[in-house]
């Protein structure tokens, strides 16, 4: 049996052809976006990807108690967390440093080796807002930088993404990919190569977005999508790692 990577199907391109993340040559996944372009339900559905494919998740969302939060849009993969959603900043930053210690010990060859992504929603607002904003991204660019190979990944959600550059650049810059939904032109100019595609960031609808300057076309996760997804997350949570392989692969058809 071939190695299972863990691959995102982001949506397709303009000739419906799937535009692909590839777990092992990426460190972290940015989505970028104002409220009400998607954030929220783009996430849902690749997180339910993943999760659909034995990857554990360690979850931080200030707005989790709001109804269309990250956390309540992604309730049937509650049992892929590997502990319960962090809310307030304080918690997230003590995930942050629980994160980076779990990347320490598997390079030390202690611990699980499971895929794991930490995903945290708000992230912009929390490096603008935290007291420990500095040292948060220094450990996440830690993170980002030396983890890859242990199977930890990123997804960082947000909006202000050109203030918060300010105070974390180096991190930016060490993030391997982004989803550019609907976005000021200096928002989406911090992930997007090209002027032009910046400026059109801000007209997307809901459901289109930029990756690496390419429009993709990003479907909607469906309640029978969450129900398929709730299902095997519960069976994955029983049987060891090959095992989880084996049962996604076989209903996959490969």
């Amino acid at each position: 049996m071939q190695k299972h990577t863990y691959n995102l199907i982001l949506g397709v391109n303009q000739d419906s052809e799937p535009i692909i993340w590839h777990w092992d040559n990426e460190n972290a996944l940015a989505i970028i976006g104002k409220g009400g372009s998607g954030k929220t339900t783009n996430s849902a559905y690749w997180l339910s990807q993943w999760a659909c494919q034995g990857v554990r998740l360690l979850m931080a969302d200030p707005h989790m108690n709001n109804r269309q939060s990250l956390y309540v849009a992604t309730e049937h993969l509650h049992d892929a967390l590997v502990e319960p959603c962090a809310c307030d900043y304080g918690d997230i930053t003590r995930y942050i440093e629980l994160f980076h210690q779990i990347g320490y010990e598997r390079l030390n060859n202690t611990g699980d080796h499971y895929p794991l992504v930490f995903v945290i929603d708000e992230f912009t607002s929390y490096l603008l807002n935290s007291s420990d904003t500095k040292a948060s991204a220094l450990k996440l660019l830690d993170s980002v930088n030396q983890y890859r190979k242990v199977g930890l990944r990123l997804m960082l959600i947000g909006q202000s993404w050109g203030q918060a550059i300010r105070v974390a650049s180096q991190l930016r810059d060490s993030i391997s990919s982004a989803v550019v939904l609907k976005s000021s032109k200096n928002d989406a100019a911090k992930f997007c190569a090209f002027d032009t595609t910046a400026k059109e960031a801000n007209l997307l609808p809901i459901g289109r977005g930029f990756y690496q300057d390419e429009m993709i076309w990003i479907p909607k996760l469906t309640g029978t999508g969450k129900l398929v997804a709730q299902k095997r997350v519960k069976a994955f949570m029983k049987t060891d790692t090959l095992h989880r392989n084996e049962i996604y692969l076989h209903d996959m058809g490969t």
